[in-house]
């Protein structure tokens, strides 16, 4: 594992953030609209001479209102399978931040990339105020870590 794996499972975290925010707007809009789901019309059923041959009523479903739950219900899979994911990559990255020898550096990692703060990564901010150091030793000793990782891997 690299630096690479550990950015793709950051940017799973947001990009899963982004779609619950999503759902949540649909969900809103289709609860504050208040979409018809059924709409019907009445229509006259052609003429004979001057009478019409009577009434009929047309049902149907509304236009927007199928769009929009169709939209929501993709959004819904797309979510799922990106959970599934995340389940995944989670088991992978904790397992590689498990293995790191050095305590302070095992520290960051959990703090960078599996803590959360209100459903978000915590910042590098964040990080060096749990650590009780500064914010630039934290990110650096990261990425001088992660440089290292990524030329002991290549050589492998």
């Amino acid at each position: 594992m690299n630096k690479q794996i550990l950015e793709q499972y950051s940017q799973a975290k947001r990009e899963s953030r982004d779609l619950e925010n999503r759902i949540r707007l649909i969900d809103s809009r289709i609860q504050n609209q208040n979409f018809k789901n059924q709409k019907s019309e009445t229509v006259t059923m052609g003429s004979k001479g001057s009478h019409s041959l009577g009434r009929v009523r047309i049902d149907g479903t509304d236009r927007d209102y199928s769009k929009t739950k169709t939209a929501l219900l993709q959004l819904r899979l797309r979510y799922q399978t990106l959970q599934e994911r995340l389940d995944g990559m989670a088991v992978e990255v904790e397992e590689y931040i498990q293995n790191i020898e050095d305590s302070r550096m095992r520290m960051i990692m959990r703090l960078r990339y599996t803590e959360t703060r209100d459903g978000r990564q915590l910042t590098w901010r964040e990080v060096a105020i749990r650590m009780n150091e500064t914010e630039d030793s934290c990110r650096k000793a990261h990425d001088r870590y992660l440089e290292g990782d990524d030329r002991t891997i290549t050589q492998s």
